[in-house]
């Protein structure tokens, strides 16, 4: 048996990671991909991964933009690994498949390990591997949430809050008598700063969730509760942010939480005018993030930079920022130009027509044909990762009586969604709020992406939410072109 090695490399020039894969596997069917998670603020908005294959002798090479430090995370079929990459450095792994199987197996758990899951060379290597082995609770973990939504349910704001802050102590406590490095320490706590933040800045959601949760309320019940219940948040209320000034500081871009703390701070109402008056500055490694997030997100949404934003660029107190911005800008531009001489979609208007007919009135113009109908929206990742994987399907059934035929909403942003289903061929149409509702509700479409296959004479034959995979897509199609 030999332990698959891996090596990550930077080039700062390009601001690319160049991962290389030197494996000898103990059987080649173990697996044939995996899936490498860049948690940076920008791509964790857009929920993006690179599915890595692996080639039949184990080897393989992925490439990623990066602007600083940045954690990764290698999702195998039988656990995860997480590592920090860096310009300019090297990371290299040797995982033991053998041990991170035995620690995802019940009944083995208690078994004798064999060794660590993964070895560290090369970047921060001695830090790596202490990282990897804590067990610490850093602070509401995910299988703490059930648990968390029963003590929290119908508490105040500051009531949860206070509730977040007091297990705080003994965390801290745990690190500081733990036997890991100062460093290792060091970085412990800033993500213990990193995760407070990032729930005390979902108090909102957290409260409402938690009430839905433990009252068990129908989807119905939900969507009234959540958008029509008001949590009173206290005014001094984020001053508590001022505890946590390790989030606006270099270290902190080490931390495993750091891009969904990010993201989760985006929901708060005035966000950076919050963490100015809090933290006492407007500058800092954590304002140049969310100022590139929200910049990189309105890009990827093809809205290609202003003027004024094109001069905010040199604001930022790292030109790595700038770069890769003007980049992704240049690119985009381009990519709206070409998707202007693009074919193979329609975009269709639903007309004057009622709530009640609007459905209806969608597909007669398709009637005798059968339907693959999917609700969609522009930035729901999953249903992006799915029209990508039925693209071959569709092409293997191009001589079948079948139309695609795409629903979204006004959450798909306009100017996203024309560039975006110029590569989804079919039949396009984009509705009012209003009519997404009445859809959603008359339907009882509970997320999306949602798939209706629609028979030759109008009826619905299959539905489900989420993606239910090529080859069940295909046999229900099959099932409505031959019934």
């Amino acid at each position: 048996f030999r332990h698959p090695e891996f090596l990550i490399q930077c080039d700062s020039n390009s601001l690319s990671d160049r991962i290389k894969h030197s494996v000898i596997i103990y059987q080649k069917e173990m697996m044939q991909q995996m899936k490498m998670h860049i948690e940076s603020p920008a791509l964790n908005v857009h929920n993006e991964q690179n599915i890595i294959k692996i080639k039949e002798d184990g080897t393989f090479q992925a490439e990623v933009k990066i602007t600083s430090v940045t954690s990764v995370s290698l999702e195998l079929p039988f656990g995860w690994i997480e590592c920090l990459i860096a310009p300019n450095e090297e990371t290299s792994l040797i995982i033991n498949t053998k041990e991170l199987c035995r620690r995802q197996a019940h009944l083995q758990k208690k078994d004798k390990t064999y060794g660590e899951p993964v070895y560290f060379n090369g970047y921060l290597a001695s830090l790596q591997q202490e990282l990897a082995s804590v067990d610490i609770d850093i602070v509401l973990k995910r299988v703490y949430y059930m648990d968390m939504y029963n003590d929290i349910a119908g508490k105040s704001a500051d009531e949860y809050k206070a509730y977040v802050l007091e297990r705080l102590p003994s965390i801290r406590k745990e690190i500081a008598q733990s036997p890991y490095s100062n460093a290792c320490k060091e970085l412990l706590n800033i993500q213990v700063d990193l995760a407070a933040t990032g729930k005390i800045a979902m108090t909102e959601r957290e409260l409402k969730s938690a009430y839905i949760a433990v009252n068990k309320l129908n989807k119905e019940q939900t969507d009234d509760y959540f958008y029509n219940t008001r949590i009173d948040i206290p005014t001094e209320y984020y001053d508590t942010l001022k505890e946590f000034t390790s989030i606006n500081t270099l270290k902190a871009l080490y931390g495993k939480y750091y891009a969904s703390t990010i993201y989760l701070i985006s929901f708060l109402p005035n966000s950076l005018d919050v963490l100015k008056e809090t933290l006492g500055t407007g500058q800092g490694p954590l304002f140049d993030n969310i100022k590139f997030n929200k910049l990189y997100q309105s890009i990827k949404d093809f809205t290609p930079l202003t003027t004024e934003q094109n001069a905010e660029l040199k604001t930022f107190s790292s030109p790595a920022y700038a770069e890769m911005l003007t980049q992704t800008n240049k690119e985009i531009i381009k990519k709206i130009e070409l998707n202007k001489r693009k074919t193979g979609f329609t975009v269709n208007e639903t007309g004057q027509v009622s709530n009640e007919d609007l459905f209806p009135s969608i597909i007669s113009k398709f009637r005798g044909h059968t339907l693959l109908v999917d609700f969609w929206a522009t930035w729901c990742g999953p249903c992006r990762t799915a029209n990508k994987a039925i693209t071959p399907m569709k092409e293997e059934l191009k001589d079948k009586d079948i139309i695609y035929l795409y629903i979204t909403g006004e959450t798909s942003p306009k100017a996203t969604w024309e560039n975006m289903i110029t590569d989804i061929h079919g039949e396009h149409f984009r509705v009012t709020n209003e009519q997404w509702s009445f859809l959603m509700s008359s339907f009882n479409i509970r997320g999306v992406p949602t798939y209706f296959i629609v028979d030759p004479e109008g009826n619905i034959t299959f539905k489900q939410t989420g993606f239910p995979g090529v080859d069940t897509m295909k046999k229900e199609l099959m099932k409505a072109l031959n019934k």
